[in-house]
Protein backbone atom coordinates (compact mmCIF):
# COMPACT_ATOMS: atom_id res chain seq x y z
CA UNK A 1 0.00 0.00 0.00
CA UNK A 2 1.30 3.14 -0.87
CA UNK A 3 1.41 5.70 2.44
CA UNK A 4 -0.39 8.79 1.45
CA UNK A 5 1.79 12.06 2.07
CA UNK A 6 0.48 14.69 3.88
CA UNK A 7 1.64 18.21 5.04
CA UNK A 8 1.14 17.67 8.78
CA UNK A 9 1.85 14.71 10.95
CA UNK A 10 -1.06 12.40 11.06
CA UNK A 11 -0.95 9.77 14.32
CA UNK A 12 -2.85 6.76 14.91
CA UNK A 13 -6.19 6.77 16.85
CA UNK A 14 -8.87 4.89 17.84
CA UNK A 15 -11.97 6.17 16.39
CA UNK A 16 -15.89 5.21 17.27
CA UNK A 17 -19.44 6.54 16.24
CA UNK A 18 -22.30 8.13 17.78
CA UNK A 19 -25.75 8.92 17.10
CA UNK A 20 -27.92 11.93 17.65
CA UNK A 21 -28.93 12.26 21.48
CA UNK A 22 -31.05 15.79 20.36
CA UNK A 23 -28.68 17.50 22.58
CA UNK A 24 -26.93 20.12 20.63
CA UNK A 25 -22.77 19.99 20.59
CA UNK A 26 -20.46 21.81 22.80
CA UNK A 27 -19.81 24.18 20.39
CA UNK A 28 -23.78 24.86 20.72
CA UNK A 29 -24.16 23.31 17.24
CA UNK A 30 -25.85 20.29 15.91
CA UNK A 31 -23.66 17.53 14.88
CA UNK A 32 -24.06 16.87 11.40
CA UNK A 33 -22.72 13.90 9.12
CA UNK A 34 -19.88 13.66 7.12
CA UNK A 35 -19.00 17.04 9.12
CA UNK A 36 -18.93 16.90 13.13
CA UNK A 37 -16.31 14.52 14.93
CA UNK A 38 -15.96 14.50 19.04
CA UNK A 39 -12.54 14.91 20.59
CA UNK A 40 -10.56 16.35 23.41
CA UNK A 41 -12.11 19.53 24.74
CA UNK A 42 -8.81 21.17 23.76
CA UNK A 43 -9.34 20.07 20.12
CA UNK A 44 -12.77 22.09 19.97
CA UNK A 45 -13.01 23.78 17.04
CA UNK A 46 -9.85 22.88 15.16
CA UNK A 47 -10.27 20.95 11.83
CA UNK A 48 -8.91 17.63 11.04
CA UNK A 49 -8.70 14.93 7.93
CA UNK A 50 -9.60 11.44 8.93
CA UNK A 51 -7.47 8.54 7.35
CA UNK A 52 -8.03 4.36 7.10
CA UNK A 53 -5.46 2.98 9.04
CA UNK A 54 -4.57 -0.08 6.49
CA UNK A 55 -4.66 -3.26 8.51
CA UNK A 56 -1.88 -5.55 6.47
CA UNK A 57 1.15 -2.98 7.59
CA UNK A 58 -0.64 0.17 9.74
CA UNK A 59 0.07 2.43 7.15
CA UNK A 60 -1.68 5.42 6.25
CA UNK A 61 -4.55 4.98 3.64
CA UNK A 62 -7.79 6.21 1.74
CA UNK A 63 -9.03 9.39 2.77
CA UNK A 64 -12.33 9.65 4.93
CA UNK A 65 -12.95 13.28 4.70
CA UNK A 66 -12.07 16.42 6.66
CA UNK A 67 -14.27 17.22 9.75
CA UNK A 68 -14.43 19.42 12.62
CA UNK A 69 -14.26 19.13 16.57
CA UNK A 70 -17.85 20.30 17.03
CA UNK A 71 -18.46 18.45 20.54
CA UNK A 72 -16.43 16.66 23.15
CA UNK A 73 -16.74 13.25 24.91
CA UNK A 74 -15.95 10.79 27.74
CA UNK A 75 -15.01 7.81 26.13
CA UNK A 76 -13.82 4.43 27.87
CA UNK A 77 -11.84 4.59 31.10
CA UNK A 78 -10.23 0.86 31.15
CA UNK A 79 -7.39 1.87 34.19
CA UNK A 80 -10.66 3.59 36.30
CA UNK A 81 -8.65 7.09 36.70
CA UNK A 82 -11.54 9.30 35.74
CA UNK A 83 -10.10 10.15 32.76
CA UNK A 84 -11.77 8.75 29.35
CA UNK A 85 -10.37 7.70 26.18
CA UNK A 86 -11.79 11.03 24.08
CA UNK A 87 -11.12 13.20 26.86
CA UNK A 88 -6.97 12.34 27.16
CA UNK A 89 -7.00 12.19 22.93
CA UNK A 90 -6.52 8.14 22.27
CA UNK A 91 -10.26 7.98 21.04
CA UNK A 92 -12.16 10.06 19.06
CA UNK A 93 -16.52 9.91 17.91
CA UNK A 94 -17.20 10.44 14.61
CA UNK A 95 -21.00 11.21 14.06
CA UNK A 96 -23.15 8.65 11.90
CA UNK A 97 -26.89 9.57 10.75
CA UNK A 98 -28.15 6.21 12.31
CA UNK A 99 -27.77 3.71 14.93
CA UNK A 100 -26.88 1.00 12.22
CA UNK A 101 -24.31 3.02 10.35
CA UNK A 102 -22.61 4.01 13.97
CA UNK A 103 -22.95 0.13 14.75
CA UNK A 104 -21.34 -0.93 11.28
CA UNK A 105 -18.47 1.61 11.64
CA UNK A 106 -17.47 -0.24 15.24
CA UNK A 107 -14.23 0.71 16.12
CA UNK A 108 -11.63 1.74 13.76
CA UNK A 109 -7.69 2.71 13.39
CA UNK A 110 -7.28 6.30 11.65
CA UNK A 111 -4.76 8.97 11.27
CA UNK A 112 -5.57 12.06 12.54
CA UNK A 113 -4.43 14.96 10.98
CA UNK A 114 -5.03 18.76 12.14
CA UNK A 115 -5.05 20.86 9.51
CA UNK A 116 -4.56 24.13 11.79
Amino acid sequence: AEKIVTANPAYVVECTAYVATGNPCKDGTYPVAGESVAGMKEWLGRRCRLYYCNNEDGSQGQLIGEYTFHDTGFGHDPDGDGIGSIQDGSRIDLFMDSYDEAIQWGVKKIYLEFLD
